[in-house]
């Protein structure tokens, strides 16, 4: 514990990924849930060198829970209704087939508390290799938890 802080530090990592994935990052936890669950992305393949800044990483984002000894546990998917249609239709408005939707990226959750509504952002990147550019919009997600999320239109 840092003296004073009341920040107790864990040593090794935060999160177990039991093996599935090689990178997870940008973890976002449920203040509803007294931020024992939340989001984490997890990285499922990696294309380029990260040494030379020369690379793509594709993701998908899974739930995660806090376990009994203070760290997280990976697990399902998170699920959002309405996604694969609004990405597609955001591709297929960008350009096609030269543009490349690489996965939801840097979650956050926000809570609002008046109408019992979680709100999940994430940047979402389209990538096209050939001009060696990316677009990145906000998506957005809600529900009434992580388990009833659905997509709007990004922007």
């Amino acid at each position: 514990m840092k003296k004073g802080t009341g920040y107790v530090e864990h040593e090794g990592k935060a999160v177990t990924t039991d093996g599935r994935f090689e990178h997870v990052m940008a973890i976002a936890l449920d203040p509803q849930s007294k931020y024992t669950e939340g989001v984490i992305r997890c990285i499922t393949s990696r294309e380029g060198s990260v040494e030379i800044a020369s690379f793509v990483d594709r993701s998908v984002l899974h739930k995660v829970s806090k376990n009994s000894v203070g760290t997280f546990s990976i697990g399902d998917k998170v699920i959002i209704e309405n996604a694969t249609e609004i990405t597609n239709n955001l591709v297929q408005q960008t350009g096609g087939s030269d543009w490349d939707f690489i996965g939801l990226e840097d979650p956050d959750i926000w809570i609002d508390n008046t109408n019992n509504v979680l709100h999940l952002y994430c940047t979402l990147p389209l990538i096209n290799h050939a001009q060696k550019t990316a677009l990145i919009h906000l998506a957005h997600s809600s529900g009434r938890d992580l388990s009833s999320l659905r997509m709007n239109n990004p922007v």
